[in-house]
């Protein structure tokens, strides 16, 4: 007994010292953000793809809240195309969006009824088709397309910065932005804002490193030339990450960059939150089952890189072993020190102070980025493990459906707020 006790002890050391290391050496190995173009290039055009289904609470502000800037460079003011695809919508979302398809020459709206509803991949099939039609075919390489989800926004100055980024790098096939949240009045949606400004950040930062930066929720963009005609997003629920793990397959070059912001609404139910982690979870193994062949046998990945794609279509499973364990290690921790001994364990609250000094360490470096105020930062700090805890739930729940093969498409709920 004492010595599998000394055993569990050493892991929980290791494993914690670890997650206490990484972030600290990731913050320090940083990608040099792309560099933009010395000089503009008024020939680039960009599209935005933006799917909507059921989208009535905020179609016309996402539409209206773009529209309504001053553009930053006029000479892309009218180089900037809005590209709607209407998903078979049951509610007003049709009928909010007729007056800018009507009034608004750099906003077009795709009515879709013919397998509509059916998820966001084949709905961007349908509009890059459509661009496909509009673009010369002498314009590809000059021509960028966007993909945002319908809650999104993002500063006009920055979608001048991305057309420059691609003029400056004629081998960047793919661009993620960074993702903020702009409803921060609810405490589950400071923790997601978090997730994706510090979390996110350093994951991206490493596959930066590694050579294989992957889509990631909003804000990513590609350049044309780069996406075949005809069906490039699939029918996993992570198309972001699968479209990228294609690119990526086929040696094209992907790029992060952590200071442009695509800004979104967080989810601020618990049912929603839950309902949208476990469709990405479930995501990440349906890629897996897709392409594990494909990237072990890949010569343009990297070992590490394959590594790291493979462990991160592997969370839900990770997970769920590693929650496992830790009720096992620590339970035994418990049972050992004061079960039997009736003494305090020291070792025990070593490991809490370890994991609390690595949460304010991210929680301050959340700080700098955001200048929340101090009294934000601490109540991050002590609700964090919280936070934590419903990730072996998500994970049991994609598990489950991964395996009933309930693959239905359930889109996140917007406008809750």
């Amino acid at each position: 007994m004492l010595i599998f006790i000394k055993i569990t002890a050493i892991i929980s050391l290791i494993v914690v010292i670890s997650c206490l290391l990484v972030p600290l050496i990731l913050l320090c190995l940083r990608v040099s953000k792309p560099k933009p173009a010395a000089t503009k290039l008024a020939a680039y055009q960009l599209y935005l793809l933006v799917p909507m289904h059921n989208e009535a609470p905020i179609a016309g502000q996402t539409l209206a809240r773009f529209l309504k800037q001053n553009p930053a460079d006029a000479q892309y003011q009218y180089a900037i195309h809005w590209v709607i695809i209407e998903d078979g919508s049951e509610d007003t979302t049709p009928d909010q969006l007729l007056s800018y398809d009507k009034h608004h020459p750099n906003v077009t709206v795709i009515y879709r009824h013919l397998d509509a509803g059916n998820g966001k991949g084949s709905a961007l099939n349908a509009g890059l088709e459509y661009v496909y039609k509009k673009v010369a075919p002498v314009d590809l390489e000059q021509t960028v397309i966007g993909v945002l989800d319908a809650d999104a926004y993002i500063a006009q100055a920055d979608l001048n910065q991305i057309i420059n980024i691609f003029a400056a790098d004629a081998t960047l096939s793919m661009l993620q932005t960074g993702i903020g949240i702009y409803n921060l009045n609810h405490w589950l949606s400071l923790l997601q804002d978090f997730e994706f400004q510090i979390g996110n950040t350093l994951l991206q930062n490493m596959r930066g490193h590694l050579g294989n930066v992957a889509g990631s929720g909003n804000g990513q963009f590609f350049r044309l030339s780069a996406l075949p005609r005809h069906f490039v997003w699939g029918a996993t629920l992570l198309e972001d990450f699968e479209i990228s793990t294609k690119l990526l397959l086929r040696g094209l070059k992907t790029a992060y960059a952590y200071d442009i912001k695509v800004y979104q609404e967080a989810t601020i139910t618990w049912q929603t939150f839950l309902r949208q982690r476990a469709r990405w979870a479930q995501g990440g193994l349906q890629c897996l089952q897709k392409f594990y062949q494909a990237i072990k046998t890949n010569s343009h990945l990297s070992v590490l890189a394959k590594v790291e794609m493979l462990l991160f279509m592997l969370t839900p499973i990770i997970c769920i072993v590693a929650a496992v364990l830790g009720v096992i290690v620590f339970g035994t921790q418990l049972y050992y020190w004061i079960g039997l001994h009736g003494s305090f364990s020291w070792f025990l609250l070593l490991l809490l102070l370890l994991m609390f000094g690595e949460n304010l360490l991210l929680s301050s470096f959340y700080q700098r980025l955001t200048h929340h105020s101090w009294w934000h930062i601490l109540w991050l700090t002590f609700t964090l493990p919280i936070y934590g805890l419903f990730a072996p739930i998500i994970s049991v729940v994609a598990l489950y459906r991964f395996l009933q093969h309930k693959n239905k498409w359930d889109k996140t709920t917007h406008g809750l707020f």
